[in-house]
């Protein structure tokens, strides 16, 4: 018998040959960047085009799912602050704060995380012309998380609201 045959004929050397096959075809698809998502990723990532789609009743109909599935995990905590945003989007603004409120309390203990999720709910406040919500939630995060690289972020953004409230004595006082 020929090594070939010996090799096809034992299922012990079908198992290897499987094995490497699929060692070989993780390495492939890592190479080449495909990305590999849990289904909360999946889904969080499903809602975030639905809201630039702007179907915002959808997106966060799947946002709610994300939240339920995963609680406290960062992909929950990107879902809390999409919610916030497409309440801004939708210049609901009672709405917005409790959500920003419900993001701040839920997942504040998230330090690596929360200060990004934040600044993009400011940001959201920002494009919508609300400069109290940027002011507040920007000194929010400067004394809650002053170390963190997004706190300078949230000093410019404070100034800049500032001044387009006809504010320039506190927008002085940042800058």
């Amino acid at each position: 018998m020929d090594v070939k045959s010996a090799i096809n004929g034992s299922s012990r050397f079908s198992f290897i040959r499987f094995f490497f096959v699929m060692v070989l075809t993780l390495y492939v698809v890592n190479s080449y960047g495909v990305e590999v998502l849990t289904a909360s990723e999946q889904q969080l990532k499903d809602a975030t085009k639905l809201r630039r789609e702007k179907r915002f009743s959808e997106a966060e109909s799947e946002l709610s799912k994300v939240i339920q599935s995963s609680p406290g995990t960062a992909c929950a905590l990107k879902a809390q602050s999409n919610i916030a945003m497409i309440k801004i989007e939708q210049k609901n603004i009672a709405q917005a704060k409790a959500e920003t409120a419900k993001l701040l309390k839920d997942y504040s203990s998230q330090t690596e995380d929360i200060d990004d999720a934040l600044n993009l709910v400011i940001r959201e406040y920002q494009r919508g012309g609300y400069q109290q919500e940027v002011i507040d939630n920007c000194k929010y995060m400067i004394e809650h998380w002053p170390d963190s690289s997004r706190a300078m972020w949230a000093h410019s953004r404070q100034a800049q609201a500032y001044i387009e409230l006809g504010n320039d004595v506190e927008a002085e006082k940042l800058i």
